[in-house]
């Protein structure tokens, strides 16, 4: 993904889950100009560096969440430099103890504006769940980035039509409507000739079979 960004001229962001919490790949986006937020697993050195943050807040807890947030210089064993670390306390109404969760950064934002930035990194997985299971996304299995985008386009091209074309077709039959209809016949969409105009069961794009016409009741 960085190679890939290479030569593009923008600002270039990362941010990654606990997984990517390793001094290689700090210094390789150091290197590479890249400004990060990647979460870190919880110890008890982090810890110690908010322990003035962990006492219950006096009084009655509220029902929105007490939130807290801590920046310091912090450096692991394993890290050839101190590097800004993020704690975020969390007290909730019901909970006996308070949600504590670091993040490892070199982003120069506030505390609460770095960890919004990286709660953005679960809003995009859902889009890439709700392409998966609403939108029927496929595997995207081949070897070439641009021949999976490529893949992907041709789905999203063809899901777009049945979502957008028949509500439109819907739309303009009853712009036909008679406006002089009964008050009995009401109920009913009827066409400048009198006839009954077919109901349509619409397909919402979850499935593979298009809209069918459901026949109208006299």
């Amino acid at each position: 993904m960085v190679e890939r960004y290479k030569d593009v001229d923008i600002p270039k962001f990362f941010r990654g889950d606990a997984a990517f919490a390793q001094p290689g790949v700090y210094v390789y986006l150091e290197a590479e100009h890249y400004q990060y937020v990647i979460r870190l697993p919880g110890n008890n050195l982090l810890r110690e560096h908010v322990r003035h943050l962990l006492m219950r807040p006096v009084g009655r807890p509220p029902k929105k969440p007490v939130v807290r947030y801590h920046s310091f210089e912090y450096q692991a064993k394993s890290w050839d430099t101190p590097r800004r670390v993020i704690g975020k306390i969390q007290w909730h109404q019901s909970e006996l103890f308070p949600r504590v969760n670091f993040v490892v950064t070199n982003l120069t934002w506030s505390p609460k504006k770095v960890v919004a930035f990286y709660n953005k990194r679960g809003l995009a997985e859902q889009w890439i769940k709700e392409g998966k299971y609403a939108v029927n996304w496929t595997r995207l299995s081949c070897h070439d980035f641009d021949d999976n985008q490529v893949r992907l386009q041709l789905l999203h091209a063809g899901v777009q039509p049945g979502q957008l074309l028949p509500p439109l077709g819907v739309a303009r039959q009853r712009e036909a409507l008679d406006a002089d209809d009964a008050a009995r016949e009401a109920d009913q969409d009827r066409g400048e000739d009198g006839a009954p105009c077919p109901v349509r069961d619409l397909s919402t794009g979850r499935g593979r079979h298009p809209a069918t016409a459901v026949p109208s009741h006299p």
